[in-house]
């Protein structure tokens, strides 16, 4: 099961400065247009349900999502937000920090009760019990649009990944296999303890080139830039201009070094090569015409389909040609050894539209097969932290639904 976890948009008690908790106020404007455009972001998600918190600053966002997306509402009593506040719930701060400092002092320890508040142990049991009852439910993708108390309580509590700061709309996408919880991707969510150390890699496409231009099959076979594939990195260069790169990375196939090149412009680093980012190897299929390749996935696609999940991230296309799987797992062992290498600081990495392609599928960021071939344009970019170990994807440029040559 897929779970996109929720907190609402903006609200009144927000802009009044009010500690909220249990205190029910509704969205401003600005939580609405928020609202809105969290359910453009959602609109291919394929969420069937959004279980929702009772508290109305919830409903409304989840009424607004759900009437863009297509899906219903369940209200779930249960994940509502922690009564972390009591006798301070609905204060203006300021307020209470005068009436109250002991109180409000308090609230740095999560674990603290001030009077009339909710037991934290008693606040984390009815939230694992109400996670554990809604993932048993029988649909594949859901969401659970709640609050900062609940979500915090999942990365902390059950993630095991720290406290987390979360901005309004900021959602986690999680999946669920056999009761196991694990993060895919994080928009608007961001681990405070660890954000500090994470590598930002900047993973981008070569551009276009001459073998793009004329479709042929290019793979670990290699062709010069077009006068079009220099201008395309160009403008990818000036996007990318403020960026203070740290170290620079490319496939060792010379489109993506000189695309490196480009991209670099005046900064002074050296550019370290790797054969792991290289493109897909298509063996036979590679310098011919790209026709060639398409014939003959095209009549082994049904038989692709009828295989597992596993199995089909595993199917080859031809014995001498790589398969997703093994394009992917090389790619993120260079990945993970350079992030690894520089935490804390931001590295551009250029590679092929195969690389980038089956990485954002395995991230989660696209479905299985949602991305076809040349769906990652050329110098388009995907900006992704990592410690080393786990991938957050945070932002991607240059992706269309079409066929084209890698």
């Amino acid at each position: 099961m897929k779970i996109y976890l929720i907190r609402h948009g903006q609200t009144t008690g927000d802009l009044e400065d009010r500690f909220g908790g249990d205190y029910n106020d509704h969205l401003t404007e600005e939580g609405e247009a928020q609202a809105r455009e969290l359910a453009d972001k959602l609109k291919n998600s394929g969420i069937e349900i959004i279980f929702c918190s009772p508290k109305i600053r919830a409903q409304e966002t989840a009424a607004i999502v759900s009437k863009e997306i297509g899906c219903k509402v369940e209200v779930v009593h249960d994940i509502r937000e922690r009564n972390m506040y009591g006798i301070l719930t609905g204060m203006v701060k300021s307020e209470a920090k005068e009436k109250h400092p002991e109180h409000v002092e308090a609230l740095k320890n999560h674990r603290h009760a001030v009077p009339e508040s909710e037991n934290y142990e008693r606040f984390g049991e009815r939230i694992r019990k109400s996670l554990d009852a809604i993932t048993k439910q029988p649909y594949q993708t859901i969401a659970i649009l709640s609050h900062g108390g609940p979500i915090s309580f999942v990365f902390r509590e059950i993630l095991k990944l720290g406290d987390v700061r979360i901005e309004d709309c900021g959602f986690a996408e999680l999946e669920s296999i056999d009761g196991m919880l694990s993060v895919i991707r994080m928009e608007g969510i961001a681990l405070k303890e660890r954000e500090k150390n994470y590598c930002t890699l900047y993973l981008v496409r070569h551009g276009e080139t001459e073998w793009n231009k004329n479709h042929t099959v290019m793979g670990q076979m290699d062709s010069p830039l077009t006068p079009e594939g220099v201008k395309q990195v160009e403008a990818t260069a000036q996007e990318l201009k403020g960026i203070r790169f740290d170290a620079a990375f490319s496939s060792d196939s010379p489109r993506a070094v000189r695309t490196a090149e480009i991209i670099k412009l005046d900064r002074q680093l050296a550019i370290q090569t790797s054969k792991l980012l290289r493109e897909r190897k298509y063996g036979r299929f590679e310098g011919g015409p790209s026709s060639a390749f398409q014939e003959t996935a095209q009549r082994l696609l049904m038989e692709k389909g009828k295989l597992s999940h596993d199995e089909q991230w595993k199917f080859r296309f031809a014995d001498d040609m790589e398969s997703d799987e093994e394009v992917v797992s090389r790619f993120i062992v260079q990945l993970r050894e350079i992030a690894a290498a520089y935490p804390g600081k931001t590295v551009l990495v250029v590679t092929h539209g195969g690389c980038v392609r089956t990485f954002l599928m395995r991230t989660g960021w696209a479905k299985y097969g949602e991305l076809r071939g040349g769906a990652f344009q050329n110098a388009g970019y995907a900006k992704v932290l990592s410690d080393g170990v786990d991938f957050f994807v945070k932002e991607v440029r240059g992706v269309r639904d079409n066929k084209g040559t890698e």
